[in-house]
């Protein structure tokens, strides 16, 4: 399943193919460099340097999904197939509330 953070001209900001592989939940995170930057081109117009930062972050941590996944969030349980629809809806909420704070589109394929 691919998730996806789009900006109101329906570009792609962010995708997020979730998967099983060999019997354990597996992700792979992509930012759209151009449609990011234009977005944070947009920030830098309107918002306050803290508030870029905190974008700027958030991104980051988008970028670094695969690793959170192996390092939170199976920190403490075992990867297993199992665990896909758990980890689907961890996905789907951040990437839900990051399309609420910065009007993005939130999108499954």
């Amino acid at each position: 399943m691919t998730l996806f953070l789009r900006n109101q001209d329906n570009q792609t900001i962010v995708d997020i193919e979730l998967f099983t592989k060999d019997g354990c939940v597996e992700l792979n995170s992509t930012i759209c460099i151009l449609t990011y930057s234009k977005l944070l081109f947009e920030l830098l117009i309107n918002k306050s340097e803290d508030e870029i930062k905190v974008f700027i972050q958030i991104f980051d941590n988008l970028s670094e999904l695969r690793g959170w996944m192996w390092e939170t969030y199976f920190a403490t349980k075992k990867n297993t197939e199992s665990e896909y629809s758990n980890v689907l809806k961890e996905v789907t909420n951040i990437l839900k509330n990051i399309a609420e704070q910065y009007n993005l589109i939130f999108t499954v394929d």
